[in-house]
């Protein structure tokens, strides 16, 4: 996953063997999923989605039928929505037949809504906007993942601290 074109990208590469990077780690599990041979991957993602939705995930590979060699696992891909023609880079993606899946990790960093003129929209916003706008000949669902891998306590300390300085 390091040798892909990141079209001017330098901080993807900086940051991919860092264990501060939240690229480098999902990165490092999706293209796991992704390169074993012999891997049952809707059984992997399905376990993935079960524990990101407690139990409850709205989404299951095995129960529709979907085969390993199906699915494909992309990290880094960009995507562009058909209508809108805005891109976004997601951390990782699966595709499979009628289902989507864009997945986006955080570690120790907080989301804003704030954002500079030429996006005139937040990042998930976009990357919302553009998943449920992605062109396919076929329909399919849209899900979206939302990994914040950082702890809890970690989380608030680091928010706390933001305020303090206005931010």
């Amino acid at each position: 996953f390091l040798k892909q074109d990141y079209k001017g990208m330098q901080h993807k590469l900086r940051n991919a063997v860092s264990s501060n990077s939240e690229d480098a780690l999902t990165w490092s599990c999706f293209d796991v999923l992704e390169n074993l041979p012999y891997l049952d991957k809707e059984a992997a993602l399905d376990e993935i989605l079960e524990d990101s939705f407690e139990g409850k995930s709205p989404l299951s590979f095995k129960s529709r039928g979907v085969e390993s060699n199906d699915i494909k696992i992309h990290v880094g891909k960009s995507y562009t929505g058909a209508s809108t023609n805005e891109s976004t880079e997601v951390d990782a993606s699966i595709e499979a037949p009628g289902i989507l899946v864009f997945i986006e990790a955080k570690l120790y960093s907080s989301i804003s809504p704030a954002s500079p003129p030429e996006k005139p929209h937040d990042q998930i916003a976009r990357k919302l906007r553009v998943g449920l706008d992605s062109p396919t000949s076929e329909p399919r669902e849209f899900h979206f993942v939302f990994l914040d891998i950082a702890p809890t306590d970690a989380m608030y300390e680091r928010r706390e601290k933001a305020e303090a300085l206005g931010a």
